[in-house]
């Protein structure tokens, strides 16, 4: 791995950095990379389409858009063994930006030969619960909690009383 002097002078030039990963501690989403200044985030978004059931895959499809980049993905991205799951990221710096440095660094990030065997087989059966698809995932996308969707003032107000 890189000693601290060497990560601080690969890093230093780096500006911002930005796109998406793949996260062995959460492989059934898509991980949105945000860099800026001193300020790093990577946080879950969408799923990846190769981690969706068939029928989870059908409902995805059906939001405007999905099937086009579904398409596009399956052409241009789509490796047999791990489907559309990968890193993009984008490095923008000064002068002194290095890729020769940087990508060191990043691949030791990466899983080694066994460490990804053993996560295919912890993940052969992973796949995303069936609670963030039809109408549960579409009010969770809204910020919504299904469970209490309609019984207080965020889903909607009061639940309608009975009147005598």
């Amino acid at each position: 791995g890189a000693g601290a002097a060497a990560l601080a002078a690969a890093l230093t030039p780096v500006l911002r950095s930005k796109g998406f990963c793949w996260v062995d501690g959460d492989p059934l989403r898509m991980h949105e990379w945000a860099h800026a200044g001193r300020t790093l985030t990577v946080q879950p978004k969408d799923w990846w389409w190769s981690a969706l059931k068939d029928d989870q895959l059908h409902f995805q499809l059906s939001y405007p858009g999905a099937k086009q980049e579904y398409e596009r993905i399956r052409a241009e991205k789509w490796d047999e063994g791990v489907g559309d799951r990968r890193q993009e990221l984008v490095f923008i710096g000064g002068p002194g930006m290095s890729e020769d440095k940087i990508a060191p660094i990043l691949d030791d990030c990466l899983l080694d030969d066994a460490e990804f065997a053993a996560y295919q087989e912890r993940a052969a059966a992973m796949a995303p619960a069936d609670t963030h698809f039809g109408v549960e995932g579409l009010l969770r996308r809204l910020g919504e909690d299904p469970a209490n969707f309609g019984r207080g003032p965020r889903g909607g107000g009061q639940a309608p009383r009975d009147v005598d």
